[in-house]
C-alpha cells in the first residue's frame, strides 16, 4: 500500500515536471485577448499615456519560463521543487492600463487645468510578473508514512508602478515630474487547487493591485497638477 502511495506521488510529479510549462501557459493565455472597449491613443488630444519602449520590449515570449526542475525520485522518498518565472501578456496589459488611465484623467477633468493645455503621462515600470512554484515531499517509513504538497505563486520582486508626467500650457511645460506608487501584491498559497486555479486566482489578484494602484494614481497625479 505504502509502494503505492508513493508510486502514485511519483508519477503525479513526473507528469508534472512534462506539462505543468504547457499548463501554465495555457492558463495565462486564456485571459487575453481583453474584451472592453479601450481607448486608443491619439497625439491631439489633451492628455496622452503611452508605456516607455523598453518596457515592451522586454516581453518575454510566452507566459512561463522555467528556472528550476528538481525531482529527487528515490525508492522511500521523493522529493520535488518546481520553480517557474511568469508575466502577464505585458502589451495588452498595458495597453488597457493607458487606456483606463486616459479615460480616468478625462472623468476627474484634468485636461480643463489651464487653457490650451497637455498632459504627457509615460508609464516606466508596471507590476506585470509573477513567481509559480510546486514543491512537496513524500516518505515511507516502517510506521506509515509522511507526505507534504504545496504550491505558491508570489511576486519575483515588488514591482512598483512608476508614471512620470508632464504638463504644457500653450506648449511651454508648467509641470513635470514622476509618481511611484508601491506593489501591493502578495503570496498566495493552495494545496488543494490544480495549477491552472492558482494562475487564474493570482492573475485576478496582479488586475486588482493594478487597478488599486491605477485609482491611487488618479489621487496623486490630481494633486500634484493642481499645486
Amino acid at each position: 500500500m505504502k509502494l503505492k502511495i508513493i508510486a502514485s506521488l511519483l508519477s503525479v510529479a513526473l507528469i508534472f515536471a512534462s506539462c505543468a510549462h504547457k499548463i501554465i501557459n495555457k492558463s495565462i493565455a486564456a485571459h487575453y485577448p481583453y474584451h472592453e472597449e479601450s481607448i486608443q491613443a491619439d497625439s491631439s488630444d489633451a492628455i496622452t499615456v503611452k508605456p516607455i519602449d523598453k518596457l515592451v520590449a522586454n516581453t518575454p515570449i510566452g507566459y512561463a519560463i522555467p528556472v528550476k526542475r528538481l525531482l529527487i525520485p528515490l525508492v522511500f522518498f521523493t522529493h520535488w521543487n518546481y520553480l517557474y518565472k511568469c508575466n502577464l501578456d505585458t502589451k495588452q496589459e498595458l495597453d488597457k492600463l493607458c487606456s483606463d488611465i486616459k479615460s480616468d484623467c478625462y472623468k476627474v477633468k484634468l485636461d480643463r487645468i489651464f487653457d490650451h493645455q497637455k498632459i504627457e503621462l509615460t508609464i516606466e515600470a508596471a507590476p506585470t510578473n509573477f513567481v509559480y512554484q510546486q514543491k512537496g515531499f513524500a516518505l515511507i517509513y516502517l510506521a506509515g508514512y509522511l507526505y507534504n504538497y504545496n504550491q505558491i505563486v508570489y511576486p519575483i520582486v515588488k514591482e512598483n508602478l512608476v508614471v512620470s508626467y508632464k504638463l504644457f500650457s500653450n506648449k511651454e511645460l508648467v509641470k513635470s515630474g514622476k509618481i511611484t506608487l508601491a506593489d501591493k501584491r502578495i503570496e498566495a498559497a493552495n494545496p488543494n487547487a490544480s495549477t491552472a486555479k492558482m494562475i487564474d486566482l493570482y492573475i485576478d489578484l496582479c488586475r486588482e493591485n493594478i487597478l488599486m494602484l491605477r485609482k491611487e494614481f488618479i489621487t496623486q497625479l490630481e494633486k500634484e497638477i493642481k499645486q
